[in-house]
């Protein structure tokens, strides 16, 4: 995984180098070269509210490490309060760490004006009161925050996009590293150790550097630890912190980048969790990007269905009007992160082509018929929506229910049987308080069963008997039970209209788990209902029925096992699916009444 996002950075993005980094800047304090201040520039999009200033991409950066280690603050730019002591803290023990901070900053720029002679006048004028106290009024008169990213313009130009700090820099850190090294005593020589990813010698890195773009998966906002050794149980044989895994500098800043970059421009957040993902030869358009398809499904943006788009991204493969695609490596990284650490929930990498095959499986598996009926397919489900299906809020859903149900997507791999159960409760839930049954969680009960059979001994045959719409000879009892529950209850409403609590209501929860206990009450029920018909529909019903009972025969099931509640549902679904569309195309002749008269909730 490391070696993949080292290669990232090196073919997709422009080098990292160590101690630089992209920041986010909105200010900049504007002086001329002799040091006079001039005013203080809104960057980025100026005047929003949102606004978090301009990308930079090649800023100096310390680590948290080295800041505590070195004792230095950032140079060129950092927070309001540290450039120019911006802060609502005016005494006290708060503001004298900020003013020591601010000292720092003042003093780095004394020792950079070696390179470029302005900053000694600006390290100056920062060190005036006057000065100061001007600075501090413009950034509250626009509303600045302390913490805002602030950095320093001359003449009209901004340092950060200037390289003629740049070789001071890199002196400086280079200095800093060896007079820590060479305070430190050790018996064991850094010098000579192969390097954990590259095998060559390098410097073993003590600490490295901090991930960001975590903090809503559980990071911290100031950066998340991916590799780290902070504690005894991750050390041995006596070595320190880094020294466990060799890590040169440079690699360590390129898989630092490459993740940043990444996360920032490439990552889909679920519940908590991040799905990082890339190509190694090129990013795809997300027109055709299989990964991007799937969280998106059938956008009302787009044109084609999902199933339609990684039909036609396959076929240009096949075709081979994208034959260099057909071999390209996809990478998927799912990502969380707690204590300041980040957790690597699952890694996943092979062929895209067989991606978007496991993709166009997915969608197809999912596909089920509309619940309004009509002979159409609902919409592709966008992944979001599936992880809806199962949970009220998505935030209950656990981190490693979603990387299972993420994995199934991409590699075709049965779904995890936890997700069938709740997926099960919420259609239960939705029956009983008349809510409408989602159709992600319908259609990931008949993904679950078609996952479910191909990999079970035997199972083929059963997965070809599920449709996507009604299968009137399912083999299945429990299927069939379903189907008869569908037909009580459109019964009872044409026979006594809305009665609030009905049968679906009072009786479906126990029907889809114990049906023979159930069953038998509700015929009774039905012989009621139909004789209230007054022979408006009767022999349609009776006919309707008794076909049903005819395809069970003796094998009401006393019990249903989980999978057999999951069948119990889409029978009841798909039933009720079926008389809808007959309902539609009003073909049931003189019944065509009775089916009218089913309402929208009834079938939900």
């Amino acid at each position: 995984m490391l070696n993949e996002l080292i290669a990232y950075a090196d073919t997709q993005m422009d080098a990292p180098e160590p101690g630089f980094k992209p920041k986010q800047v909105r200010w900049a304090i504007e002086f001329t070269s002799d040091g006079q201040f001039i005013n203080i520039i809104e960057l980025g999009n100026a005047g929003e509210k949102n606004n978090r200033g301009k990308l930079f991409q090649k800023c100096p950066d310390f680590s948290q490490s080295e800041i505590v280690s070195w004792g230095y603050r950032h140079f060129l730019v950092d927070s309001a309060e540290v450039v120019c002591c911006h802060t609502k803290e005016k005494d006290g023990g708060k503001f004298e760490k900020i003013s020591a901070k601010h000292n720092t900053f003042t003093y780095l720029l004394k020792l950079a004006s070696t390179k470029v002679e302005s900053l000694d006048n600006i390290s100056k004028a920062l060190e005036d009161e006057s000065i100061l106290k001007r600075i501090q009024a413009i950034l509250e008169g626009k509303k600045a925050k302390p913490t805002d990213s602030t950095t320093i313009r001359v003449d009209g130009k901004t340092l950060l996009e200037l390289s003629i700090w740049h070789d001071w820099w890199r002196s400086f850190r280079e200095d800093q590293s060896l007079n820590k090294n060479n305070t430190k005593t050790n018996s064991f020589d850094k010098i000579n150790r192969k390097s954990f990813l590259s095998g060559k010698s390098v410097t073993p890195l003590s600490t490295h550097p901090k991930v960001s773009g975590l903090s809503d998966v559980g990071g911290l906002s100031s950066g998340t630890t991916l590799i780290g050794f902070d504690k005894d149980s991750f050390c041995s044989y006596g070595f320190e912190q880094g020294e466990n895994a060799t890590v040169g500098e440079s690699d360590a800043a390129q898989y630092r980048a490459a993740l940043d970059e990444l996360i920032k421009n490439h990552s889909t957040t679920f519940a908590n969790i991040k799905i990082v993902h890339w190509y190694k030869n090129s990013t795809l358009e997300n027109s055709e990007d299989p990964l991007d398809i799937l969280t998106r499904g059938d956008d009302e943006s787009n044109a084609l269905r999902a199933q339609q788009q990684i039909q036609k991204f396959l076929s240009s493969i096949r075709t081979g009007k994208k034959i260099n695609l057909g071999d390209n490596q996809y990478y998927c990284l799912a990502l969380s992160a707690t204590g300041g650490r980040v957790m690597i929930r699952d890694w996943t990498q092979g062929k895209i082509k067989t991606l978007a095959e496991n993709i166009s499986l997915w969608f197809d598996d999912f596909a089920i018929v509309s619940r309004n009926g009509g002979n159409t397919l609902a919409s592709s489900p966008k992944f979001y929506a599936v992880l809806g299906s199962i949970v009220r809020d998505i935030k209950d859903i656990s981190s490693p229910l979603v990387v299972q149900i993420w994995r199934s997507a991409i590699t075709g791999s049965k779904l995890p049987r936890p997700a069938l159960s709740m997926a099960l409760e919420r259609i239960k839930s939705a029956l009983c308080k008349d809510e409408v049954v989602l159709h992600a969680g319908i259609g990931l009960v008949k993904a679950y069963l078609l996952r479910y059979y191909r990999e079970t001994e035997g199972g083929n045959e059963m997965a070809e008997n599920m449709k996507k719409f009604l299968n009137p000879d399912h083999p299945s009892p429990a299927y069939q039970c379903g189907r008869l529950m569908a037909y009580f209850a459109s019964l009872q409403y044409r026979a006594l209209g809305d009665v609030g609590a009905g049968v679906v209501q009072r009786y479906y929860a126990s029907a889809s788990t114990t049906p023979a206990l159930v069953i038998g009450r509700l015929t009774t029920l039905a012989q009621f209902h139909l004789n209230k018909l007054k022979n408006k529909g009767t022999y349609w019903y009776e006919q309707q029925i008794g076909e049903v009972f005819a395809k069970i025969g003796d094998n009401i099931p006393t019990t249903l096992s989980l999978e057999e509640q999951s069948l119990f549902a889409l029978g009841y679904y798909q039933q009720m699916a079926e008389i809808r569309t007959k309902k539609d195309n009003q073909s049931m002749g003189d019944v065509s009444d009775c089916v009218n008269a089913t309402e929208d909730a009834v079938a939900d």
